[in-house]
């Protein structure tokens, strides 16, 4: 046992230490009431005397004879093994006893500071919501407005002004911190038709104009994806949430552009399995490049679209699945050979459609918490 062991070495040599080599002291400091305790709990204890007995003076009590007491036939070696044995059975247990109460004692003494900072912590926390809950009321009472339960104290004033308010997109590639309304009265980003922060979505849609938010200068090309952040975070009325982009392409938003059809880029909702996996397939042939990522069930989607230079009417639109921490940037991608470019594009760049015969696909979404009832959304869903 090491921790025997090195209690035994050193008071051994406490027992043997030459007085004479040892320096006269100076003023000793006062002793401390811990440190007292400290001393008696490691101080071996005296053994009781009987009642004709004296206490010996300026003896260290060991329970045994000393080198200079030893009978005849007792060598230092002998008195030492002693010495040792002695002080196992009859010391060592007590200085355990000791050390351990008053251990104890400091144990119980840290729990006490713990649960003072605990009690500290809430009651901050505690005055904290009292002091939200006034400010709330003052601004409700100011803009006569009832506030959803839980938004965060950055958006009262904003949401008093406006109560479609969602929240706020920052994109630090594009330098934007932009805020997002599901029916903005001065030019505001738009949060889009169907999407919700009030109800667990796999899929919604921002809308902006290329001076909040220049993407398409960003994620057009596959070295321009690889170079940038990769991505969004929405900071929503209740918390933050971060997308990494995993697809970038065009698409009309007129019907007659694409031989009647528009592909729902500003999607919401959640989808049957069946429509996540034919909304999968038809990213994959539209996008620019291959990030590697295709969509699955678990995934949270955010679509930010912006106004393109490309053709008349056509948006640009990027693609972000939610992360729970940081974004791991991809570092590779493979440019698709095969773009779905809208018919317009195309009659315009002399190239062939081979998507002409395409259907017309929109999604099939759950209506309720359940997922039992769906709806097929159309184009009416989509378009204004």
């Amino acid at each position: 046992m090491k921790f025997d062991m090195e209690v035994e070495d050193i008071l051994y040599t406490m027992k043997n230490k030459d007085d004479s080599a040892s320096e006269p002291a100076g003023e000793e400091p006062p002793v401390t009431e811990v440190q007292q305790e400290q001393q008696e709990a490691l101080a071996p204890p005296k053994p009781k005397l009987s009642e004709t007995e004296e206490e010996p003076d300026g003896l260290v009590w060991l329970d045994g004879p000393s080198e200079e007491t030893a009978g005849e036939g007792e060598n230092k070696e002998s008195v030492a093994k002693k010495i040792k044995v002695n002080f196992r059975a009859n010391y060592l247990p007590k200085m355990k006893a000791g050390v351990k109460k008053l251990l104890k004692k400091q144990t119980l003494t840290a729990l006490g500071a713990v649960l003072l900072v605990i009690v500290l912590v809430f009651g901050g926390v505690k005055l904290a919501q009292v002091g939200r809950t006034a400010t709330l009321k003052k601004y409700a009472a100011q803009y006569g407005v009832e506030y959803p339960d839980g938004i965060r104290r950055e958006f009262y004033e904003a949401y008093g002004e406006n109560p479609s308010l969602a929240g706020k997109l920052v994109i630090t590639d594009t330098d934007t911190d932009e805020a997002v309304y599901s029916e903005p009265e001065n030019g505001e980003a738009l949060f889009e038709k169907g999407s919700s922060i009030y109800e667990d979505q796999h899929f919604r849609a921002i809308a902006l104009t290329s001076e909040q938010a220049d993407l398409e200068r960003v994620y057009a090309t596959a070295d321009g994806y690889l170079d940038a952040s990769q991505t969004l975070t929405f900071r929503t009325l209740f918390g933050d949430e971060k997308y990494k982009v995993v697809a970038a392409f065009y698409t009309n938003t007129k019907p007659e552009d694409d031989n009647g059809y528009v592909f729902p880029y500003n999607c919401y909702g959640n989808f049957t399995e069946d429509s996540l996996f034919q909304y999968q397939d038809r990213i994959k042939t539209r996008s620019l490049y291959h990030t590697g990522h295709l969509i699955q069930p678990e995934d949270y989607c955010l679509t930010v679209s912006v106004d393109s230079d490309l053709m008349p009417d056509y948006r640009f639109v990027v693609v972000g699945v939610r992360v729970k921490h940081n974004v791991k940037k991809t570092t590779e991608t493979t440019v698709n050979e095969n773009i779905r470019y809208p018919q317009s594009y195309c009659d315009a760049k002399g190239i062939h459609n081979i998507y002409w015969m395409a259907g017309h696909w929109y999604p099939e979404i759950y209506t309720d918490e359940a997922m039992t009832e769906t709806q097929q959304l159309t184009i009416d869903d989509f378009i204004e």
